[in-house]
Parts: C-alpha cells; sequence; structure tokens
C-alpha cells in the first residue's frame, strides 16, 4: 500500500486561497476608497456650487437692500415735496382769499364810508370804520350779502356816534358813525386763519 503525504498540497491550497482573499481585500479596499473619494468630490463640488450659489444670492439680496433704501428715500423726497406743495398752495389760496374778501368790500363799502380795519378768524372776519350816518352801515350790511358775495351773514356788533376830529375826516364840526360788523364767509370758501389786514380807505 502506497502512502501520499497530502499536507504540502493542503498547505499550498491554504496560501493561495490566502493570498486571494487578501488580493480580494486588497481590491475592495481600493475599489472602497475609489468610491468614496468619487463621492466626496461629488459632495465637495455640491457643496461649492451651492456655496456660489449662495453669495450669487446674498449680493443680490444686497443690492436690492440699497434700491430699497434708495427707493424710500426717494419716496421720503417726493412726500417732503408733496406736503411742501400743498403748504405752497395753501399760501397762495389764502393770499387769495384775503385779496378777494379786501377787494369785495371795498367794492360794496358805499360812499361816505371807510374802513378801519379788517380781521379775519376762519370763517369770521370783524370789520371796523366810519360812516356818515347809520344808514350808510346799513346799505354795507345789505350788499354785503347780496348774490355774488363771498359773505352770507352779516352782524351788527356795534354802532355809535362819534365826534370827527381826527385827522382823517379833518372836520371837526361833523359827527360820524363807528360801528363793527362781524361778516360770515360762504361755506364755500376755504379759508384759514389769516393776520389782520387794513383794508384801504376811501
Amino acid at each position: 500500500m502506497i502512502l501520499v503525504n497530502l499536507l504540502p498540497h493542503r498547505e499550498a491550497r491554504r496560501r493561495r486561497l490566502r493570498r486571494r482573499f487578501l488580493a480580494g481585500m486588497a481590491f475592495s479596499s481600493m475599489l472602497g476608497v475609489v468610491v468614496v473619494a468619487g463621492l466626496w468630490s461629488a459632495l465637495s463640488q455640491q457643496i461649492a456650487a451651492q456655496a456660489s450659489r449662495n453669495a450669487y444670492l446674498e449680493a443680490g439680496i444686497a443690492r436690492l437692500d440699497v434700491q430699497i433704501k434708495d427707493i424710500s428715500g426717494l419716496r421720503a423726497e417726493m412726500a417732503e415735496l408733496e406736503a411742501r406743495g400743498r403748504v405752497v398752495q395753501s399760501l397762495q389760496a389764502r393770499r387769495n382769499v384775503s385779496v378777494q374778501l379786501l377787494t369785495a368790500l371795498a367794492d360794496q363799502a358805499p360812499a361816505g364810508l371807510q374802513f378801519v380795519s379788517v380781521r379775519q378768524t376762519g370763517q369770521v372776519v370783524a370789520v371796523s370804520g366810519l360812516a356818515l350816518s347809520s344808514e350808510h352801515v346799513a346799505v354795507l350790511m345789505r350788499d354785503a350779502t347780496a348774490a355774488g358775495s363771498p359773505f352770507e351773514r352779516a352782524e351788527l356788533v356795534e354802532v355809535r356816534a362819534t365826534q370827527a376830529g381826527s385827522a382823517a375826516t379833518r372836520s371837526p364840526d361833523r359827527r360820524l358813525v363807528e360801528f363793527t360788523l362781524r361778516l360770515t364767509l360762504r361755506p364755500e370758501i376755504d379759508t384759514a386763519t389769516a393776520a389782520p389786514a387794513a383794508a384801504p380807505r376811501r
């Protein structure tokens, strides 16, 4: 009977299997490293791209913020200019109303009557002056509320006789009537409180 020692063959087979296993492990490790490196590179590129997009968006937002501030500044300037324009228009309207009132009073005053002062407070105009007689005052009150007049109501506040000894009358022998009227403007005439204005003397 022939005896064959198989131990060397088995040992050689084990060494071959071990080498194959180690080679497979090395290949798998290298493949894993390559895959991980590829994934890492792809993720890095995506992160870099997203960071670039974020930077672009932030720059755009910063530009928009500057534009919004500029627009807000322009709107504030426009509002200020509009407010100034309204003030100018209001002053112009007040000046026109004052001129119209004085012109209306001068046109409606009969001969023999002169104004001493005209003071406007809101929709009320206080008028004081001198007249030759109370009839002249009555004519003024009647004409002041006539159609087309800026006044809707005339009230007699005070009337009294006075001695004409002033330089304006230049007649110490004449007795005059000193009067005070309260004239109310019509509602359609929009006017604010104006400073006292002296009417032209007649």
